[in-house]
């Protein structure tokens, strides 16, 4: 389940370069105009959505082609196998940089929602 934090107005390329020199270690990367996906490696990403006056923090691939693996994965593999390797391979790992981006940005707009 994603992170929702409800914030006021927001700044989305100020938001894009506090996200790069908060995590230094991912890569930052802007998709959209209210969009931006980090990844800390090929397959353990998390994705930040500006919507509706909240950012929305969601643990996810980092790329369409991990998506899209994961997907023809689960339909050749009949879904039991490829979810029980998704939990058991990523999914711990998505959650926690969920987390800690989502802990960074309430930290970071506390009291700025309207």
């Amino acid at each position: 389940m994603a992170t929702i934090i409800p914030v006021g107005p927001v700044d989305f390329p100020a938001l894009t370069a506090l996200l790069r020199e908060q995590f230094p270690a991912y890569r930052v990367e802007e998709k959209t105009e209210n969009f931006v996906m980090l990844s800390k490696s090929g397959a353990v990403g998390a994705s930040v959505l500006f919507r509706n006056d909240s950012l929305i923090v969601s643990g996810t691939f980092p790329t369409m082609l991990g998506q899209g693996l994961f997907a023809l994965l689960v339909i050749m593999l009949a879904v039991v196998i490829p979810l029980i390797v998704y939990y058991l391979a990523f999914h711990l790992r998505m959650k926690s940089m969920e987390k800690e981006i989502a802990a960074f940005l309430i930290t970071e707009f506390a009291g700025s929602a309207t």
